[in-house]
C-alpha cells in the first residue's frame, strides 16, 4: 500500500508527557546515532507545535520523522464531536469480534498528533526497512496509542485493528496493557517465554443492522451480549488453571531454605495432569510456565502470573465458592486455593463435576461494576488529579457507569489505605497502583465470563 498520512491518538492528555515519550522512543529505537529531538515551541512561547527526530546517518536512514501538535484540535467542545465522527467512520468497516472494544477505546482518546504525508510513511512495511517506524511504534507503545490512517485504524505496532482486512491476531487494543507490577519482587529473567498468537478470525460479511435503541449502560458496547458465556464446567476448569498458574508464580517468591520449590513445582504439574480436562484448559504458555524450572521464568511472565489470583477470585465467586472481595482489597490466596481444591485431585474433580454458576444478571452486574472501577483507576493513571466521578459516572462519552460497588470520599473514588478511606488522588500512590492491577484482572475475568474464548487473549476496553 502507498504511503498515507498518519495520526497518533492517545488517552494521554498531557502534550509534555507525549514529547518526553518521543524523546525516549527516539533514543531507544534510533540508537546512539540519533540526534537530539528538535522542538518548535508555540507562538506564545508556551508548549510545543512540532518535534522532529533528526537523521541518524546510518544504513537505510529515512529520517527525519516529524510529529505535529495543535492543542486546539483536541479542545472541547469540538473534540467529542470529532471522536464520535471517527467512531462512526470506522464503524462502517467490516465488523469482527473485537470491533466494539476497539471503537470504545477510540472514544476514550484525549489528544492527537500528526505525522504528515511528507514523511512518506508506509505502515505495511517492516520497521526494519524504515527506522522511523521503530521510533513511531516505540512512541505509540509508551503512550498506549493507536495509529489512524484513512484506510485503517492500527495498534501501537502498526497492526490492523479495523480496516478492509480482518483484525490482526496479535493486535493490542489500547488500555489492555497498562498495569503496574505487583509489590513483590520477581527473580532476574533467565528464560524468555514463547507466546503463541491466537488464530486470525475469519472476516465477516458487511450486514446493515436494524436500528436499535442505545443501551442504558456501556456494557453492550464492550461485550457481545449475544455470545454465550462459558458453561459452568469450563469456568471451573479455568479457575483451576489460574490456581495452578498463580501457585507456580508464587513459588518464585518462597524461601528455598523453607520450601522445596522444585518439589512443589512438580507437585503442581502432576496435579494439573491428574485432574481430568485441566490439561486441555491450560494454554500453551501456561503449560510452559508450569514446566519451567525454578528461577527459569522471565520476570514479566512471573509478574503477570501472580496477578491472575485476582481473576481466580472472580471465577471462584461466580462458582458460588467465595464472596467477591472489595474492589480495593487483595484476594485471600489461601482461601481461594481451599475453595477450588488446589492440589487436591478429589476436591478439584468434584468442583468440575458439580459446577454451577451464580445468575447471569449477577455476572453482568459485576462486570459493569468492575468496569467502572477500572476506568477510574486507569483515567487517574493517565491524568492524575481529582474528578467528580459521581457526575462523570452518570453522563460520560462512554455511557453510564455502575458505581454501586464503589465507595466515595467527596465526589471521587475511595481507596482504603491501612483501614482508612482516601480519595484516589490523596491515597498512597503504591496502593493505587496495586488496586489498578486488581481492577484490571477482575475486569478481565468478568469479561471472559460473559463472552468465553481464550482467557489470556480476552481484551478489555476502558
Amino acid at each position: 500500500m502507498a504511503a498515507e498520512p498518519v495520526s497518533l491518538f492517545t488517552a494521554v492528555a498531557d502534550p509534555a508527557a507525549v514529547l518526553d515519550a518521543l524523546r525516549e522512543a527516539a533514543a531507544h529505537a534510533a540508537g546512539e546515532g540519533a540526534g537530539e529531538v528538535v522542538v518548535d515551541v508555540g507562538p506564545d512561547g508556551v508548549g510545543w507545535r512540532s518535534a522532529t527526530v533528526p537523521s541518524t546517518g546510518g544504513p537505510g536512514d529515512r529520517f527525519p520523522l516529524r510529529l505535529t501538535h495543535d492543542p486546539g484540535y483536541y479542545a472541547e467542545p469540538d473534540w467529542s464531536a470529532q471522536l464520535r465522527g471517527l467512531v462512526a467512520y470506522f464503524g462502517r468497516f467490516p465488523r469482527h469480534d473485537g470491533t466494539a472494544a476497539v471503537l470504545e477505546a477510540l472514544g476514550a482518546m484525549r489528544s492527537a498528533y500528526g505525522i504528515g504525508l511528507a514523511c512518506q510513511l508506509n505502515l505495511d512495511v517492516a520497521a526494519a526497512d524504515d527506522p522511523r517506524l521503530a521510533v513511531l511504534y516505540a512512541l505509540a507503545a509508551r503512550v498506549d496509542g493507536v495509529l489512524f490512517t484513512p484506510s485503517a485504524l492500527r495498534d501501537r505496532k502498526g497492526r490492523v485493528l479495523i480496516g478492509a482486512t480482518p483484525m490482526h491476531p496479535n493486535a493490542v487494543v489500547p488500555g489492555t496493557r497498562l498495569r503496574p507490577a505487583p509489590p513483590a519482587p520477581a527473580p532476574e529473567p533467565v528464560m524468555e517465554p514463547i507466546v503463541e498468537p491466537a488464530p486470525a478470525p475469519d472476516p465477516e460479511p458487511i450486514i446493515e443492522p436494524e436500528p436499535e435503541p442505545e443501551p442504558a449502560s456501556p456494557l453492550a458496547a464492550v461485550v457481545d451480549l449475544r455470545a454465550p458465556g462459558p458453561p459452568p464446567r469450563r469456568v471451573a476448569l479455568r479457575a483451576l488453571a489460574l490456581a495452578a498458574v498463580c501457585g507456580r508464580a508464587f513459588l518464585e517468591q518462597d524461601d528455598p531454605e523453607e520450601v522445596d520449590q522444585e518439589g512443589e513445582r512438580q507437585r503442581i504439574e502432576r496435579w494439573a495432569v491428574e485432574v481430568q480436562g485441566l490439561d486441555d484448559e491450560l494454554e500453551p504458555d501456561e503449560w510452559r510456565l508450569l514446566q519451567a524450572g525454578i528461577e527459569m521464568i522471565e520476570e514479566r511472565a512471573s509478574v503477570d502470573a501472580a496477578w491472575r489470583v485476582e481473576g481466580l477470585a472472580v471465577l471462584a465467586w461466580a462458582l458460588g465458592r467465595v464472596d467477591l472481595p472489595a474492589y480495593d482489597a487483595l484476594a485471600d490466596t489461601d482461601a481461594l486455593n481451599a475453595a477450588v481444591g488446589f492440589l487436591d485431585v478429589e476436591a478439584s474433580t468434584d468442583l468440575v463435576a458439580h459446577a454451577t454458576l451464580v445468575g447471569e444478571d449477577r455476572i453482568r452486574a459485576a462486570h459493569e461494576q468492575a468496569r467502572a472501577v477500572y476506568w477510574r483507576l486507569r483515567e487517574h493513571r493517565l491524568q492524575p488529579g481529582p474528578i467528580d466521578f459521581l457526575t462523570t459516572a452518570a453522563d460520560s462519552l462512554l455511557g453510564r457507569f455502575d458505581v454501586s460497588w464503589c465507595r466515595f470520599v467527596g465526589d471521587d473514588l475511595a481507596i482504603n489505605v491501612d483501614g482508612e478511606d482516601y480519595a484516589i488522588d490523596d491515597a498512597d500512590p503504591d496502593t493505587v497502583d496495586q488496586v489498578q492491577s486488581v481492577a484490571y484482572e477482575r475486569y478481565l475475568a468478568t469479561t471472559w465470563l460473559l463472552q468465553g474464548g481464550t482467557y489470556t487473549t480476552t481484551q478489555v476496553s476502558p
